[in-house]
């Protein structure tokens, strides 16, 4: 696991700074290019929600998460239009 990376198993932060870390990764992936970006965690679960205009950036939003909240489960609920 990398230094800035969170475990599932150990999660150090609260559930509000791990969804503002999660944002702001994704954020930084996909260049601002999700709309309406949602990100809820429940338990071990990340749900994504939002709209991108391409499937490259619905999947980096996924990547940027399992990066960042490492041993978590995503769900990309995220709309391409």
């Amino acid at each position: 696991m990398n230094p800035g990376t969170l475990s599932a198993a150990a999660p150090e932060l609260s559930l509000n700074e791990m969804q503002a870390r999660a944002e702001r990764a994704v954020r930084g992936r996909t260049g601002g290019r999700i709309r309406d970006l949602h990100i809820e965690i429940r338990e071990d679960d990340v749900i994504l929600s939002g709209v991108a205009e391409t499937y490259y950036a619905k999947q980096g939003a996924t990547h940027a998460v399992l990066g960042e909240l490492v041993g978590w489960t995503v769900t990309n609920d995220i709309d391409v239009v």
